[in-house]
Order: structure tokens, then sequence, then C-alpha cells
């Protein structure tokens, strides 16, 4: 047991069931429409078909701009990428998940900075694969 470890709290990467879950109490909330979900996240994603704005020092201004880049922002950069304070659902890296395809690929969500998908979007790899297009989301369980 590590010392000050809560046994209250739970912590693993993202199953996909509940990132479909995020998506729809982003929606039934009305921080995000289905269409800007499901069709077009183009304006919250961090997409190379995407213009925002996002701090680029680090100093809480948001003082750059992405716009047609084939480039990832830094997480959480953008306030315009943020749905009910959660940052980045879509668009920058493509989120792994614990959800198989099959034997040896796992499911990916979100896209990445290249494409141009959408929120729900998923994807599968081979999760020996690694890299820029790539990262994970935890999830976090109070018992």
């Amino acid at each position: 047991r590590l010392r000050g470890a809560n046994e209250n709290v739970v912590t693993s990467m993202i199953f996909g069931s509940q990132f479909d879950r995020t998506l729809m109490w982003i929606i039934e909330s009305g921080d995000k429409t289905k269409e800007q979900v499901a069709t077009n996240s183009k304006e919250w994603g961090i997409y190379s078909n995407a213009t925002l704005k996002y701090d680029s020092t680090g100093d809480g201004e948001q003082n750059a701009t992405h716009s047609g880049n084939y480039s990832t922002i830094p997480a959480g950069a953008s306030e315009q990428t943020k749905a009910d304070n959660i940052y980045d659902l879509c668009g920058n890296v493509y989120d792994w998940t614990i959800e198989t395809y099959s034997t040896n690929f796992r499911v990916l969500r979100g896209g990445d900075f290249l494409s141009n998908t959408t929120a729900k979007y998923r994807y599968y790899s081979n999760p020996s694969n690694n890299g820029g297009l790539y990262g994970c989301r935890a999830v976090l369980f109070i018992r």
C-alpha cells in the first residue's frame, strides 16, 4: 500500500463506453449540440481545418491562433476546445481507450490534429503504436 493512498479513489484509462457517456452528458447539459458532437466538431476541435485562439506561453492569455495548422497545441491551452470543463475531447491527439477492436487492436477516440473528424470518431490501432498522434485520458472514480 502506498503511503497516503486513498482507498476510496480509483483511476483508470478511459473505457469506450465512458467516452460515449461523456459525449452524451455534454449534449444533455446543453454545452454542445448533437451536431457539434457527431457531425461537425470543427468549432471546438483541434483539427487541421479549425481556427481557434490558444495560450502559447502559459500566461493564461489566448495570444496565438491555430488556423489550418497541421500541428498540436498544448493540452488545455484553448478555452474554445472546452466542453463542460473537459478540454480537448476532439482533435489534437487520439485518446487511447481500454475498448478492444480485436485481439491485436484497441480503440482510439476523438481524432487527431491531422484529421477533420468529430468528437464521436472511433479509430483503432495496435497498442504498441506511439508518437505524436496518440495520448490518453484518465478517469477518476470516487467510491
